[in-house]
């Protein structure tokens, strides 16, 4: 049988980066072929500089079919959350006689909950649960028999102008078929699965969070906001005057767990010289910046039409590598709060958690 091979493209608020892989032994991939390219980002929904986007891509892309040897024809795309905005549906259906549901029966009865604007594209159409004939409350009815349909589903759309932003520049290097897919549903439906009760998943980047509340295989809230692991280290080079070098140094080496002495303190490296910072004041610093951030979370939390208590977990390469971090997020929201990670071995990190989530997604829908 012939393997699975995918290219998926991951937009980070930082790099972009892509990957050629396929499936392996145990579920686990086999990487052909990798390329993380630094650009200036986004935010607020906003790429910095959009006119250099197509170069940096391409760089990515060529990179990868250098490595790989292997062009890259076919491309999932992972679309940022700060790009998408999610919408829930209700339709319902009654059939002449007992329907067997197919998978391609389904697509055509889930897209009955598209509807857009011209600003927006509908990238994905998930199902929440679905309500049968008898009642029962399922969330894959493929194969079922029915004669009565209520589908709650979740529809993701993107922003027009910045899909077309990717298609434009995608053509000119040679890819013939793109496919979208929200980065934070992704994530979910690969981390979480198939959900009987909602789930939050919260994925703190370099620049930007996402929060995804999931349920099914959907989404029924989607919210970001620019903050993410470079406000930390912003917040240490400004307060304690340090290039972002060393910022970055520090943030690398902070243990929030620690009760410091007054003397206690972090070293910080900058070519041949060292200085010392004192650990209660670069804590202290780092606590503030987690705090707001919870609080962001928080609010977009309180916007949630939903009353059960529902688990909340963390993952994402800008905050779970600091020692005490969750703790933090997790004492100033007053939830219990988990660190996710992919189960692949070799990508088991959070910052992991999106370009392995597409490239499930990417095998999954071949």
């Amino acid at each position: 049988m012939k393997k699975k091979v995918v290219s998926v493209l991951d937009i980070g608020s930082a790099k972009l980066t892509v990957l050629t892989a396929g499936e392996g032994s145990n579920k686990n991939i086999v990487v052909y072929g990798r390329s993380d390219v630094e650009y200036s980002g986004f935010s607020d929904g906003e790429l910095f500089e959009p006119e250099k986007f197509g170069e940096k891509l391409g760089k990515a892309i060529e990179n990868v079919e250098l490595t790989s040897n292997i062009a890259i024809k076919e491309l999932t795309v992972g679309v940022p959350a700060e790009f998408c905005y999610n919408t829930t549906r209700k339709i319902n259906l009654t059939f002449a006689k007992k329907l067997k549901l197919t998978p391609s029966a389904l697509k055509e009865i889930y897209e009955m909950g598209v509807d857009g604007d011209e600003e927006s594209i509908p990238i994905s159409v998930e199902p929440i649960y679905n309500i049968l004939d008898d009642g029962k409350k399922v969330i894959d009815v493929v194969g079922l028999k029915t004669s009565k349909l209520t589908a709650f589903v979740s529809v993701v759309f993107a922003k027009k102008d910045f899909i077309q932003l990717i298609n434009e520049n995608l053509a000119k290097l040679g890819v013939v078929s793109v496919k979208y897919v929200c980065s934070a549903l992704a994530e979910t439906q690969y981390l979480l699965g198939d959900l009987p009760s909602e789930a939050m998943l919260i994925d703190v980047g370099y620049l930007t969070t996402s929060i995804a509340v999931a349920k099914g295989r959907g989404l029924v809230n989607l919210f970001s906001f620019s903050q993410g692991g470079a406000h930390i280290m912003a917040d240490l080079a400004e307060c304690l005057e340090l290039s972002l070098t060393e910022a970055e140094d520090l943030k690398n080496k902070i243990i929030l767990t620690l009760q410091p002495s007054a003397n206690d303190c972090y070293e910080v490296s900058s070519g041949a010289k060292e200085r010392k910072i004192f650990v209660k004041v670069a804590n202290e610093i780092v606590v503030s910046r987690l705090e707001y951030i919870a609080k962001l979370i928080s609010i977009c939390l309180q916007r949630c039409d939903i009353e059960e208590y529902f688990p909340v977990y963390l993952t994402g390469g800008g905050i779970t590598a600091i020692k005490g971090a969750k703790d933090i997020i997790a004492n100033s929201m007053g939830r219990t709060v988990g660190i996710i990670s992919p189960t692949i071995v070799e990508f088991n990190k959070p910052y992991c958690s999106s370009i392995i989530s597409l490239v499930q997604n990417a095998i999954k829908n071949i």
